[in-house]
């Protein structure tokens, strides 16, 4: 029983390595669990076709290898198979597949790998910190895109969605930094907030027609949550319609190369993180329609010098203007709106808090001692 053991199923360091590749005999079916892991010499495999199952985090880590091709026997590729393996160039996967784990290519070097159309699972973080891989077809018959799927894939320009995939969510795609367009098929139903952060490069948005959940009306270049005329996500080069009246969590996260944006009168609310870190972001002005601006709305948008904050906006959240290391001037037109004690924390630059005649000391109470001195009434 023990020597089956033993011939059935590699255990560590049982392989022979020749010129950096290693040899596994004909016989054996199995590869264990981490059986190669962080194995810094180990440049080629060749896997044979008696092998039926690859262990969780088999060759994670192993930093010279370069190529790997699967054989036809391999059904599923385990959670973090080849994880760190940051030489890996160079991948096969065969029409067999059916399954990529959690981690499986985290952080591996291909600049391109076809995933077969067989493939109907993608684990969370699968691809991500691929920092070479420059674009990406999924497979038909994929439903989900799981969390941190391809995030941080920094030279990621393309993605194809295919029609058939109905969730995106959190974090899929944020930190591809190169991405430069997206369009979203009709069947898609949900997306989650922060599925697009930190895509600073991305300039066109499009939904396709017959999506009954999100549209792209008027070319904006944006998502839009059609029943509510939410944004969902928009870009630098986003154009928000007059019929918005929300723009939502971490809409334009990260967006830092938008200078500038127009919010029309109709937005009634701007969630959290919706602007944060738009570092470039100068001009902006807010509708007297807005009642509402959640926490870091427009937290490290270094370029803004001055705000007006609506006579509306009866709630500020947390850090909303925080490391907005410019402002130099607020203006309040409530006469008691309730602000976060943090709204305005770090902004190094600021002179003036400018509010209605007989509130001062309304808003001396509700903000931090080292604000008081700033804290005036309106010319």
């Amino acid at each position: 029983m023990i020597m089956s053991l033993l011939v059935d199923f590699i255990k560590d360091m049982m392989f022979e390595t020749v010129n950096g590749t290693a040899i596994i005999p004909e016989e054996t079916t199995a590869i264990a669990p981490y059986a190669f892991d962080c194995c810094k010499e180990l440049e080629n495999i060749n896997i044979p076709e008696t092998i039926t199952d690859i262990g969780f985090g088999a060759f994670s880590c192993c930093a010279k290898l370069s190529r790997i091709a699967l054989p036809d026997s391999i059904t599923e590729i385990k959670p973090f198979t080849f994880q760190w393996c940051k030489s890996l160039a160079d991948v096969t996967i065969p029409n067999s597949v059916t399954a990529i784990g959690d981690g499986a290519f985290r952080g591996c070097a291909f600049e391109r790998i076809e995933i077969p159309e067989t493939v109907r699972f993608l684990g969370d973080g699968a691809f991500e910190d691929c920092n070479s891989l420059a674009d990406i077809v999924i497979p038909q018959g994929l439903l989900r895109v799981n969390p941190n799927t391809f995030r941080g894939c920094k030279s990621l320009k393309s993605i194809t969605l295919p029609e058939g995939v109905e969730e995106i969510c959190y974090d899929s795609f944020s930190g591809c930094e190169s991405l430069a367009g997206i369009c979203i098929p009709a069947s898609v139903r949900d997306i989650y907030s922060f599925a697009f952060q930190d895509c600073p490069a991305l300039s066109t948005i499009e939904v396709a027609d017959g999506n009954e959940t999100y549209d792209s009306r008027e070319c904006c270049n944006a998502i839009i949550e059609t029943q509510n005329n939410r944004i969902v996500l928009g870009c630098k080069n986003t154009a928000i319609p007059h019929s918005v009246i929300s723009i939502g969590s971490g809409a334009f996260l990260g967006c830092a190369e938008l200078e500038k944006i127009d919010i029309p009168e109709g937005v009634a609310a701007i969630e959290e993180q919706a602007f944060k870190g738009c570092s470039s972001l100068a001009g902006v002005v807010l509708p007297q329609s807005l009642t509402s601006i959640g926490d870091s709305a427009f937290e490290g948008c270094c370029a803004i010098g001055d705000i007006i904050i609506p006579r509306a906006t009866g709630a500020v959240g947390s850090r909303v203007f925080a490391q907005c290391r410019n402002l130099k001037t607020i203006t309040i037109e409530a006469d008691a709106a309730e602000i976060a004690w943090s709204a305005f924390m770090d902004c190094d630059a600021l002179e003036r808090i400018y509010v209605p005649a007989k509130s001062v000391a309304y808003y001396k109470e509700h903000q931090p001692k080292e604000l008081h001195g700033m804290i005036m009434e309106l010319p």
